[in-house]
């Protein structure tokens, strides 16, 4: 079979669980009403379709902490019970050198900060984030099977001294996420789709207008960048082409409306 034949017979297989899953949880013949779209999305939309990119520095972070936040795993592989499920994408690690070089660059201040991984799989960016002194480590995820590997990689990695800052996994969904009432830096390596990133939109901006404060987005991967580009008090800080990083300062615009 060719490349092409193989990664259709692949989707097809992914569509097959996820109409079983489906159907478990919401019945068959809610499970037989969503298949056109599933099927659709499976085969023509690009945010579902599996993804590996390069990962020159990921392979020696692991050996260095002797941690796994490695490989790719689509989501339609990942026990998920929350019904968004289906607006996330698949679990790579951010690449180690791409979120590191960040920090020299960006004017934090981290012992008042409050680092947010959404969509933080085996934790990698939060082991990063950790490294620096930020008041606490947050990371978000919808999966239980990655919350359990953040969970014992933290383990690993905290015997090693370099962790700076307060960290926890929570196993919970991005879209009804309340933030901390404090300064944050909220981190996103391309978790989900459109529905569950308005979702997150709406909550930060309601949270950043009933207690303002600073807070900054970094968006590794920003497929969907046109979401964050007309948020009312959000400036584009910087750019390029895997990164958005969106700044917002309590003195701006506050009695704005969160989507313009």
């Amino acid at each position: 079979m060719n490349d092409i034949g193989s990664s259709r017979m692949g989707q097809f297989r992914i569509l097959a669980r996820e109409f079983k899953r489906l159907s478990q949880r919401e019945g068959t013949m809610i499970a037989v009403i969503f298949l056109p779209l599933l099927f659709w999305r499976r085969l023509h939309d690009p945010d579902l379709q599996p993804q590996q990119e390069i990962d020159p520095s990921g392979p020696a972070f692991d050996r260095c902490y002797g941690v796994d936040t490695g490989g790719v795993i689509p989501i339609s592989h990942l026990a998920v019970s929350e019904p968004s499920w289906i607006h996330g994408f698949g679990y790579q690690g951010v690449v180690p050198d791409e979120l590191e070089a960040l920090w020299s660059d960006l004017d934090i201040d981290y012992p008042n900060t409050v680092f947010i991984d959404l969509g933080a799989g085996k934790g990698r960016a939060m082991m990063l984030a950790a490294k620096m002194p930020f008041k606490r480590v947050i990371g978000i995820e919808i999966a239980p099977d990655l919350c359990v590997v953040a969970k014992a990689n933290f383990q690993i990695f905290n015997a090693h001294g370099d962790c700076r800052a307060r960290t926890e996994v929570r196993c919970a969904d991005a879209s009804s996420y309340e933030f901390p009432h404090e300064p944050l830096v909220v981190f996103l390596y391309n978790p989900f789709g459109t529905p569950t990133m308005e979702n997150v939109i709406r909550n930060l901006v309601a949270s950043l207008r009933a207690v303002p404060r600073r807070a900054l987005v970094i968006y590794i991967r920003p497929e969907l960048a046109e979401l964050w580009d007309h948020v009312a008090g959000f400036s584009l800080v910087a750019t390029g082409a895997r990164l958005r990083i969106y700044d917002y300062r309590p003195t701006a615009t506050p009695d704005a409306p969160p989507l313009s």
